[in-house]
């Protein structure tokens, strides 16, 4: 038999109904301080502090299980497959980390991450990580664009040449800058 809640408060106020402190398993979400001490009263028994801290917190993600005198805290976004939007987020970080491996491993650098608490921080370096990447792409395209405009300059002042021929010698004065 299960009961199914969308709320910790919704299955307190049945508790005539339900009878779940003789339940064998009792997984709730997070709960707000006032739960938790009814919870606590209808048991009979106390929650420890550190694990009343974890289920109070607000978007911590974290779940509560008990099963007859044992409590597990775990957070939701482990059971795969149970959230779409968080397969889509972790297939997205795992190709991301193929490509943070391919350029670490090339210029010897590393970027560490573990765990799914740190998908935040992922998310974050990701974002910068594509920030550079797109003004790398832009510097380089006006390099490009800079590079053309000396060209055509060049092709000007010293007469009839090619393109190729003038981006060849432009190519040609940054090396010597360097």
């Amino acid at each position: 038999m299960a009961y199914l809640y969308g709320s910790a408060d919704g299955m307190l106020n049945t508790d005539g109904f339900n009878m779940f402190p003789r339940a064998s398993y009792t997984i709730l979400g997070p709960m707000d301080a006032d739960a938790v001490g009814v919870y606590q009263q209808l048991l009979n028994s106390t929650i420890p502090m550190d694990l009343a801290r974890l289920v109070t917190t607000h978007n911590s993600g974290a779940s509560y299980l008990r099963r007859g005198a044992t409590n597990v805290v775990f957070e939701t976004n482990l059971a795969l497959g149970v959230n779409p939007y968080m397969k889509k987020r972790r297939a997205t970080e795992a190709q991301r980390g193929k490509k943070r491996f391919k350029r670490d491993s090339h210029y010897g650098g590393g970027t560490v991450t573990t765990g799914t608490a740190d998908l935040d921080v992922v998310a974050m370096q990701a974002r910068a990580e594509h920030r550079e990447e797109r003004l790398g792409e832009k510097s380089t395209r006006k390099k490009e664009e800079l590079a053309a405009v000396e060209a055509k300059e060049l092709a000007a002042k010293k007469g009839p040449q090619t393109v190729e021929e003038g981006l060849a010698a432009v190519e040609k004065k940054h090396l010597a800058k360097r």
